[in-house]
């Protein structure tokens, strides 16, 4: 549920909770998942609700932060499935935003994006041969 599953695997021997992930694989009983969103706007999305269609209740946001480097808003959520799977348009992030010292409901539009967020080409760049 949390996008980790690669990092199980199965042909090794015995650990705990093996039986429960193979039950939960096989019946598909994962129900939620989590999904990296981009918000519009600049406001942070700090423990936001995440809405369909601006009605329909479907995840929270965990993390979320103005990313200078990707130079926008981005936020980590755990969506209900099929929300964030197969349901990725019309998602809306509520957010309460202090402004003159009241807070203010903001409704922004968010879409589910591939993580990680930013792919630096530094990361995976090898030394080069000859020093």
């Amino acid at each position: 549920e949390i996008g980790l599953g690669f990092m199980v695997d199965l042909q090794k021997g015995h650990f705990n909770g093996r039986r429960a992930i193979q039950g939960a694989r096989a019946k598909k009983r994962l129900r939620h998942v989590l999904v990296g969103l981009e918000i519009e706007g600049n406001i942070p999305a700090e423990h936001a609700i995440v809405y369909y269609r601006k009605s329909q209740q479907v995840g929270l946001v965990s993390a979320a932060m103005w990313s200078p480097m990707a130079k926008r808003n981005i936020a980590i959520a755990s969506l209900a499935r099929p929300f964030g799977d197969t349901v990725v348009d019309d998602l809306w992030v509520e957010i309460y935003a202090m402004r003159e010292l009241q807070y203010q409901k903001l409704m922004k539009r968010a879409k589910v994006v591939q993580r990680p967020f930013i792919k630096l080409d530094r990361r995976t760049a090898s030394p080069p041969a000859d020093f």
